[in-house]
């Protein structure tokens, strides 16, 4: 997993010598082996050859496009990987039974693993109570009949997480999300790791041959990649949640690596896109779980389901969507 993050105005992206290079002015600032590139991000009012642009085209490496604070704003990708038949299946399960269970599954799933964050970091009396009203709300799920009925205890739930999410975040200030602008420090770092995350997934989703806008869970909206929302999250804590935890509490991130946006919001810098990117790779990467009789990492985890989501998709049957299994 190779990502070009791309931050510095100014820069011109290139390809020479089967090395895709960032310059500025005259000078060579890094350089990656082509053949070691999943992806390239843009988050800075930068140059990108088109000699680039075909290759990657050609070579099914997506360029994503954000601002600098890490908002997304669109991707160039190769139009080659739909499949029509897998994706006219896959909208017309929209507004069934299929999409009602799918929906209580990943929300039964993200509940969980919320749960399990908060277990693993503090488990005095607030806590537990804690703890102990989301498993609740997790088995109320099983007694819903509508989605919207799903989304409502999902909502619930986030409320009680986070409200128990700030007590682990040290000399950050955070007393709740929010998103647009995010307006702290710990907001400015979950928004920056669910934008890795979307990238991630919305390129399995897309290689995997689904349409990454005909959701299950999310309903339809103007420019909104339902179905990537959708296998977000029952992986946010796990992945971002939990590492913006660990870097505040391992001290690795701090307040010089922050500055303020025009609209008032608090966002990550330079160093501080960095540090967050490499440190949520890494956890991707070497983070090893159970599966079966083997130990696998969370990347191939969410390799897995996407897979097995296709295979539910054109079966009409939950049964073989994965899921793993935390402790």
């Amino acid at each position: 997993m190779c990502e070009l993050i791309v931050t510095e105005h100014g820069s011109v992206v290139g390809l020479e010598n089967s090395r895709v290079y960032v310059r500025i002015k005259d000078e060579i600032r890094s350089s990656i082996p082509l053949n070691m590139l999943d992806n390239i991000v843009m988050m800075s009012n930068s140059t990108i050859t088109s000699f680039l642009v075909k290759t990657c085209l050609s070579r099914k490496i997506p360029i994503t496009y954000a601002s600098s604070c890490g908002c997304y704003l669109g991707a160039l990708r190769t139009d080659k990987e739909g499949n029509t038949e897998l994706q006219r299946k896959q909208c017309s399960l929209y507004d069934s039974a299929f999409a009602l269970e799918f929906s209580r599954k990943i929300v039964c799933s993200k509940i969980a693993n919320q749960a399990l964050i908060l277990y693993r970091h503090r488990y005095d009396a607030d806590f537990r109570s804690t703890i102990k009203r989301m498993l609740l709300l997790k088995k109320k799920l099983n007694y819903v009949e509508s989605i919207d009925s799903i989304r409502g205890i999902e909502g619930i739930a986030a409320n009680l997480y986070f409200q128990s999410m700030s007590n682990l975040t040290l000399d950050f200030e955070f007393t709740c999300r929010s998103k647009r602008p995010p307006l702290d420090e710990v907001n400015a770092l979950l928004s920056y790791g669910y934008f890795v995350l979307f990238n991630l997934l919305q390129s399995l989703i897309i290689t995997a041959g689904l349409n990454p806008y005909f959701g299950l869970y999310h309903r339809d909206a103007k420019g909104h990649a339902a179905l990537v929302s959708d296998m977000m999250e029952e992986w946010r804590a796990i992945i971002v949640d939990s590492s913006v935890i660990s870097l505040i509490r391992k001290r690795m991130i701090s307040k010089t690596h922050f500055q303020k946006g025009k609209d008032k919001g608090i966002y990550l810098n330079k160093e501080g896109v960095s540090i967050v990117s490499n440190f949520i790779k890494q956890k991707l990467l070497k983070n090893k779980y159970n599966d079966d009789n083997s130990q696998i990492s969370l990347l191939t985890m969410i390799e897995k389901q996407v897979r097995s989501l296709v295979s539910a998709i054109r079966k009409g049957n939950l049964c073989v969507l994965w899921s793993p299994k935390f402790r």
